[in-house]
């Protein structure tokens, strides 16, 4: 929207609610979400291309790290985290390098996703 000009964007150094997950809510269709949002860019790449084209593979690297980490609140099979994320690094492994936390999230994710396939009386939610 700011590439359209006359939008400013400002931080709030608050918190204005309290959000909880609904594990029923559109919030934890998380493939639905990522659909969403590539509609989102597929939209903003008409209007701005170049700019689309320069920043796209690190913004869906850190798209899909949310992703990641909303599967890990969710609780949902290990397989869905370990796919956002491996997904996110393949989009940018520098993703690493630029927000360590993503470093900590890998060990989770791919340990847990680990535990699981080895797991024979593992359910899958």
């Amino acid at each position: 929207l700011m590439v359209t000009g006359g939008w400013a964007v400002a931080g709030l150094d608050q918190v204005l609610l309290q959000y909880r997950i609904n594990p029923n809510g559109l919030s934890a269709q998380l493939y639905q979400m990522e659909a969403g949002w590539e509609q989102f860019v597929a939209a903003a790449r008409k209007i701005a291309p170049d700019l689309v084209q320069q920043h796209y593979a690190t913004a869906r690297a850190a798209q899909l790290r949310y992703l990641a980490r909303r599967s890990l609140r969710l609780r949902v099979a290990p397989t869905v985290s370990a796919d956002f994320l491996t997904r996110a690094l393949r989009s940018d492994w520098t993703l690493l390098l630029k927000a360590p936390k993503t470093a900590a999230l890998a060990l989770v994710v791919y340990g847990r996703a680990l535990t699981t396939l080895g797991n024979p009386h593992h359910v899958t939610p």
